[in-house]
């Protein structure tokens, strides 16, 4: 029977508890302010940049299919329905997911399942839903290709690309 593994990378949506703030507070000298205050609002800002850091050096030196090429896949949620994107190279798995936070994104989940990261970004229209897979040498080559405008060849195309060249982590 396959097991399904899944890690959660990073998850901005999970707002730290005020008791974490309190403690916080107190190892630090600091005296802590009342609960949804300014300054508890600034702790758990700082707590999800601490999440970025995190991230980005488990990321670097947990595994080295998350330092390889990959690409993303996804659809946007916009106001006016769900548009599909075309597939976006990015040289490793950290990258890809700060890509996937873009600009006008409130909060971000990644989820590491199977071999395949998925994505989901949450901003003022809805979700927008990414997956992340790693590039083959061919699939590398095809992405080469077509970003280079050398190659018209349909298997080429970045639609095609993960189809056919993407495979799991």
């Amino acid at each position: 029977m396959k097991k399904n593994y899944k890690t959660v990378l990073i998850d901005t949506t999970w707002i730290p508890p005020y008791e974490d703030y309190v403690d916080f507070c107190k190892n630090n000298g600091i005296e802590p302010s009342e609960e949804n205050s300014d300054d508890y609002w600034e702790y758990v800002s700082m707590s999800h940049e601490n999440d970025w850091d995190y991230l980005r050096l488990n990321l670097g030196h947990g595994s080295d299919n998350a330092n390889e090429p990959c690409v993303i896949t996804g659809t946007l949620g916009l106001w006016n329905g769900s548009k599909t994107v075309l597939p976006v190279r990015c040289e490793n798995l950290f990258a890809a997911i700060k890509r996937c936070f873009g600009q006008s994104i409130d909060n971000i989940v990644a989820i590491w399942e199977d071999g395949e990261v998925h994505v989901t970004a949450y901003h003022h229209d809805g979700e927008n839903h990414f997956t992340i897979n790693r590039l083959s040498k061919r699939g590398l080559q095809a992405s080469e290709h077509w970003h280079n405008n050398i190659s018209g060849k349909e298997d080429l195309h970045p639609a095609n690309i993960v189809k056919y060249h993407g495979y799991p982590f």
